[in-house]
């Protein structure tokens, strides 16, 4: 299926064809913060994308896996079948990461803005009107199983990405909660989650 605009060009293939419970998707990352993020928001009625290591830890009903790194979601649908999480997902893979594994490979232009970044451009490209990143702040937060190591976003080109992308594409379909992302894409209000 071809999905993005002429400006960012995206597509994937599937089969089956993916189907949405929801207009609402909440990608939850890796950062530092993820867990004081997730616990403020209500998942209820809502799907749920996960990014790399998440995925083995994140206890709830999960949608989708992404990955820009594979072997990471080979490895953690063990994890997940050992703590007895739920496994009745899709996984999701850029064309240019090997092996190619995924559920659904996803054809993307090879860009400077995270795993994050991957993970709401699917959801932007399955339809989801309402996206909100939780433990996707891009500061210099540590990732949840390490905060000692600091990612430094803003020196490496990640934060001009999403602003540009952002103009671009989400068109006031993605917010976040936490960091220089909520800076940037503002927090998901009621009136925003309730807007139609």
């Amino acid at each position: 299926m071809n999905v993005g605009t002429t400006e960012f060009p995206m597509s994937y293939t599937c089969t089956p064809e993916i189907q949405r419970v929801s207009d609402f998707l909440v990608v939850v990352g890796c950062a530092e913060c993820v867990w004081d993020d997730i616990s403020s928001v209500s998942f209820n009625g809502k799907d749920v994308l996960v990014l790399s290591d998440m995925g083995m830890f994140f206890p709830g009903t999960i949608t989708h896996w992404a990955s820009c790194h594979p072997n990471i979601i080979v490895g953690g649908k063990l994890v997940r079948d050992q703590r007895r999480y739920h496994e009745d997902f899709l996984s999701h893979i850029p064309d240019y990461a090997a092996p190619k594994i995924g559920d659904v490979t996803w054809t993307i232009p090879k860009l400077a803005g995270t795993s994050g970044m991957f993970g709401t451009l699917i959801g932007i490209g399955l339809g989801y009107t309402k996206i909100i990143l939780a433990g996707i702040p891009l500061n210099r937060s540590g990732h949840f199983w390490n905060p000692k190591i600091k990612v430094k976003f803003d020196k490496s080109g990640i934060r001009l990405s999403w602003q540009q992308i952002s103009q671009k594409i989400f068109n006031n379909k993605v917010r976040s909660l936490s960091g220089w992302t909520r800076e940037l894409l503002g927090s998901p209000t009621e009136e925003w989650l309730n807007v139609k």
